[in-house]
């Protein structure tokens, strides 16, 4: 499964929240671990979402509980992150590069983007040019649900449904 193969990834993005936010970090990972319903699955974010070569416009998040983690990937020239509340015009954000951010209260947007040439040995693997955005996110409603709940609690009660 994705959440399987993105295992070794999923561990490097939660420490990487756990240095730079401790504290929003240990409430997500215990909500992250009352939810869990995939026992690899390392957390603390319970929601995954890929971009697939798409170019967005400005928004906000609302539906997030608090800070996101998103990284681009790809072949592709641009794609600045624009966080216009901050004045940040164009934060580097090339393939590799990390946004750890309260998106669902921050403006942004991924800055136009232009495809460019694969190396040939991807190419031949069917790898094409273009960004993919991966964001790591815990929904509201979900991190809501989970506040004061025990670890295991949702596989235990169904989510709330068996007492």
């Amino acid at each position: 499964s994705w959440y399987y193969a993105s295992r070794d990834l999923s561990i490097q993005l939660s420490v990487i929240f756990k240095v730079f936010m401790p504290r929003t970090y240990k409430v997500y990972k215990e909500r992250f671990d009352a939810l869990v319903w995939i026992a690899y699955d390392v957390g603390p974010f319970n929601g995954r979402t890929v971009v697939y070569k798409l170019q967005l416009y400005a928004h906000v998040d609302p539906g997030e509980a608090g800070p996101t983690i998103s990284f681009s990937s790809g072949y592709f020239e641009g794609g600045y992150m624009e966080v216009p509340q901050l004045g940040a015009r164009r934060l580097r954000y090339n393939s590799g590069s990390i946004f750890l951010a309260p998106t669902g209260i921050l403006a942004h947007r991924v800055a136009p983007w232009t495809g460019v040439a694969v190396p040939a040995h991807l190419a031949a693997r069917g790898i094409t040019p273009g960004r993919i955005g991966t964001v790591y996110m815990f929904p509201r409603s979900s991190f809501n649900k989970a506040e004061g709940k025990k670890p295991g609690w949702g596989i235990r009660t169904g989510f709330g449904r068996i007492p």
